[in-house]
């Protein structure tokens, strides 16, 4: 008998690495490599939206081999280059939005050889698919671990309400910027009114998994057609790490 257990994949940018310290981050996939991930998920795998997820952790009944697909940011080349992709094998996805820095770009990312890019701005954002989903990755990216109180409040609260009113569509999911979960935190997605929150930390999607810190699988960028299936296989138990 299978074993229960899901996988939610996490994206940056789909864009080949600027530099040797990039490509040795998760925050780049080449686009080559992105589309064939995209066909071999379809070719192997069951892909469902993170609704249908919800709904097979409530029931406490994940169906084997299935994965969900995000992307955090919402940096223009998801756009460009990610959506075309998904479209073509269509493959649900859950884009998380800064929602502070719509239409500016990613200065959140400090490290040496990662430029910083651009965001996709509200009307960019309102012209997506149907398919493309839109969660809160909160409102101007900081560390959750430095913040408290009102500080982590206005991350959580005020984005989700940014984003439905300049989106004009429901936000029901959150992603913890750099992966970062705390007690207080989770506790101030539930008021909030979120259905679920993800993390970073890698692991298996099983139906004992918290709701409001989802494990997910950070892509690296080296990761080619066979490699990419067996990582798919190995990645949940290598560990934590945080993106």
């Amino acid at each position: 008998m299978m074993k229960m257990r899901g996988r939610v994949l996490l994206y940056h940018q789909i864009s080949e690495a600027p530099s040797q310290t990039a490509a040795k981050t998760t925050l780049f996939v080449h686009p080559q490599h992105f589309a064939t991930q995209v066909f071999l998920l379809k070719r192997f795998f069951k892909v469902v939206s993170l609704e249908e997820l919800l709904w097979e952790l409530k029931k406490g009944v994940i169906t084997p081999r299935s994965v969900a697909v995000t992307f955090d940011d919402a940096t223009v080349d998801f756009g460009e280059r990610a959506v075309p992709i998904l479209e073509r094998y269509r493959v649900p996805v859950t884009l998380f939005v800064v929602a502070g820095k719509m239409g500016e770009k990613t200065d959140w990312v400090d490290r040496d050889g990662i430029p910083q890019a651009c965001l996709l701005d509200a009307e960019a954002l309102r012209e997506l698919p149907s398919f493309v989903d839109i969660g809160s990755h909160s409102l101007t990216h900081p560390r959750f671990n430095t913040l408290v109180g009102e500080q982590l409040a206005r991350e959580i609260f005020d984005s989700k309400a940014l984003l439905e009113r300049k989106l004009r569509r429901p936000v029901r999911w959150f992603a913890y910027p750099f992966g970062e979960a705390p007690e207080e935190a989770k506790t101030m997605v539930r008021k909030a009114g979120y259905l679920m929150a993800l993390s970073s930390r890698r692991g298996w999607i099983m139906p004992a998994s918290d709701l409001w810190a989802l494990p997910r699988l950070a892509v690296p960028y080296w990761v080619g057609r066979v490699g990419f299936l067996l990582w798919l296989r190995l990645a949940p138990e290598w560990g934590r790490r945080k993106t």
